[in-house]
C-alpha cells in the first residue's frame, strides 16, 4: 500500500502547480496517483492522472522502460497517464521530462505491436532523431545509416511528449480539452 508519494509524482504535481492547477496526491495506491484540477474556482473538471517513472537509461535525452498491466489502462480510473524520466541537463543537475497519453490511445498503440507476458506490457520510450519512440523489440539506427528503418507511427510517441511542457501534451491526451487558469491559456492555439 502507498505511503508516501514519489519524486515522479512531485515532479508531476510540481509541473502542474507552477502554471497555477492544484494537485493532490492519493495516499492509498488504487490506481490513481494525483488528481489536478485546471482551476478550482471555475468547476473544471477533476483529472485523474497516473504517474510511472523510470531512471535514465543514457546521460542526455529521455530513455526509461516502463511496465504497466493492460487492465489497470482499461479499467476507466484515470484520465491521463504521465511517464517522467529525469534528463541530466549540466553536471549534478536534472529536468523532468513527460509523456502524456490517456489510457485508451497507450492500450491501442501497445496492443498493435507489444504482448502481455505475466499480464503486464513492457515498452522503452527513447528520444531518437528528435522523435519519442518505443524501440523494445525494434532496432533504431541512426539517422541516414545504412539499414536505417521508418519508425511505425504507432511506436512514435512524440505527440505525447511535452518535454518540459507537461500541460500542452495532457490538453492533447484528454480529447484536444483546452484548459484555462488563471486567465491564461495553457494550450496555445
Amino acid at each position: 500500500m502507498k505511503t508516501q508519494i514519489s519524486s515522479f509524482e512531485i515532479a508531476v504535481a510540481d509541473a502542474l502547480t507552477k502554471t497555477g492547477w492544484d494537485v493532490f496526491a492519493a495516499t492509498k495506491d488504487r490506481g490513481v496517483d494525483l488528481v489536478a484540477f485546471p482551476s478550482l474556482q471555475d468547476g473544471q473538471p477533476a483529472i485523474r492522472i497516473q504517474v510511472k517513472g523510470s531512471r535514465t537509461y543514457t546521460y542526455d535525452r529521455f530513455q526509461g522502460w516502463f511496465i504497466v498491466k493492460p487492465d489497470d489502462l482499461s479499467n476507466g480510473q484515470t484520465d491521463v497517464w504521465i511517464f517522467v524520466c529525469f534528463v541530466p541537463i549540466t553536471k549534478g543537475r536534472l529536468q523532468p521530462q513527460f509523456a502524456a497519453i490517456s489510457p485508451a490511445e497507450l492500450l491501442r498503440r501497445l496492443g498493435s505491436y507489444g504482448r502481455v507476458r505475466d499480464h503486464k506490457m513492457n515498452f522503452y520510450l527513447t528520444e531518437h532523431n528528435g522523435r519519442l519512440v518505443d524501440n523494445r523489440g525494434f532496432r533504431l539506427r541512426a539517422k541516414n545509416s545504412p539499414g536505417e528503418r521508418e519508425v511505425p507511427p504507432e511506436r512514435d510517441y512524440t505527440e505525447f511528449w511535452g518535454r518540459e511542457k507537461l500541460v500542452e501534451v495532457i490538453t492533447i491526451a484528454i480529447d484536444g480539452k483546452r484548459y484555462q487558469t488563471a486567465n491564461v491559456s495553457l494550450l496555445e492555439v
